[in-house]
């Protein structure tokens, strides 16, 4: 953690973030500012959830669901930068920097991103992405009811044995146009219909109050609290307008990479 004290002194950026486990009571505590270490503010709450697909959803057909395709690129970009485009923290979406994160995201291309259509047009995306080739979540123990959890899905295998990985896809980017809310529960109960006898666990991270968590409605999940904090260097004068702003907004955050 002093590390992150002696980046901010030497470097120009204004803070730094960092995600905690909410129930990591013991960062927390070094959160608020000890030991020479700058104190964290809290800035929003986030949880992951994990879906266990043991049946798929019947979808109602109002859209057309298909993979996107490279010809798909303006229009997808598009959609990316008007979803996010009030959501603090974002990056700018442009066709460079989406093509990038294609390049430089493993095992992560067009074919991984489902879209939806509405007369023609893309109205959401859901993508995709296994990590499994260089990320893994690897079960240690389980305490508390997941031991009692695992014991009574054990015929179901859905739970791995301790020491072993968990059998996961994650749901990176889940968007949509104003109005089509819907097009996102169809993405999702089409991917869970895809992927369900390859995968045990569909992942995907949301910010707490955010209205994307109801279209993971209707499928049994487990989910893990996330605390979002934030450093600022001791000579920014703002620091308390940017945390007031921060805390009130929608923020940004790639949770597949967590």
């Amino acid at each position: 953690m002093k590390k992150v004290k002696d980046y901010l002194l030497e470097s120009g950026v204004k803070f730094a973030v960092i995600l905690v486990l909410s129930d990591n009571k013991a960062m927390t505590s070094l959160l608020s500012g000890r030991a020479g270490i700058p104190a964290f503010h809290l800035l929003a709450k986030y949880h992951i959830t994990y879906i266990v697909p043991l049946y798929s959803v019947k979808s109602t057909e109002n859209y057309t669901i298909r993979e996107s395709k490279p010809s798909d690129l303006e229009e997808i970009v598009n959609l990316f930068s008007q979803f996010y485009k009030d959501i603090e923290l974002s990056p700018k979406w442009t066709p460079i920097f989406f093509t990038r994160l294609l390049e430089q995201s493993p095992n992560y291309n067009y074919s991984n991103i489902l879209i939806a259509l509405k007369n023609g047009n893309i109205v959401a995306a859901l993508s995709l992405w296994d990590q499994s080739s260089f990320k893994r979540t690897v079960v240690e123990r389980y305490g508390g009811w997941y031991k009692g959890l695992r014991f009574i899905t054990s015929p179901l295998h859905i739970l791995p044995p301790v020491g072993k990985p968990l059998s996961e896809i994650c749901l990176r980017h889940i968007i949509c146009a104003e109005g089509h809310e819907s097009a996102v529960m169809e993405l999702v109960r089409a991917a869970i219909k895809k992927y369900r006898k390859e995968y045990r666990f569909f992942r995907a991270g949301f910010q707490d109050g955010d209205f994307l968590v109801n279209s993971i409605k209707g499928f049994p999940k487990l989910k893990i609290g996330l605390n979002l904090y934030a450093a600022f260097r001791e000579d920014c004068a703002d620091t308390n307008d940017v945390i007031a702003r921060l805390s009130q907004s929608k923020i940004w955050e790639d949770l597949s990479l967590h």
